[in-house]
C-alpha cells in the first residue's frame, strides 16, 4: 500500500484530527488518558494524577497536563 491509498482511506479521520488540533502521535496516549479518567473517577486530586502519570510514562509534569487538555477536548464533527 502507498501513501495515497492510505491517505484515501482515513483522509476523513485524519480532517477532522487536523481540525480539532489533534496531533498524529496522540494515540500513543490513549492509555496514558484511560488511566487519568481512572484515577479522577477514584477521587485522586488533579496534581496528584499528573504526577503519578509522569512517574509511570516518564514524561515530564508539563508534557502530561498538554496531553490531557488536547485529549479531554470536545470535537464537534
Amino acid at each position: 500500500m502507498n501513501v495515497a491509498k492510505l491517505l484515501e482511506i482515513g483522509g476523513d479521520m485524519l480532517k477532522i484530527m487536523s481540525i480539532s488540533g489533534l496531533k498524529i502521535n496522540d494515540w500513543q496516549y490513549k492509555d496514558l488518558y484511560s488511566d487519568y479518567e481512572y484515577m479522577r473517577k477514584q477521587g485522586m486530586k488533579y496534581w496528584f494524577a499528573i504526577e503519578k502519570l509522569s512517574h509511570k510514562y516518564n514524561i515530564s509534569q508539563s508534557s502530561i497536563c498538554r496531553i490531557i487538555k488536547r485529549l479531554s477536548r470536545s470535537v464537534n464533527v
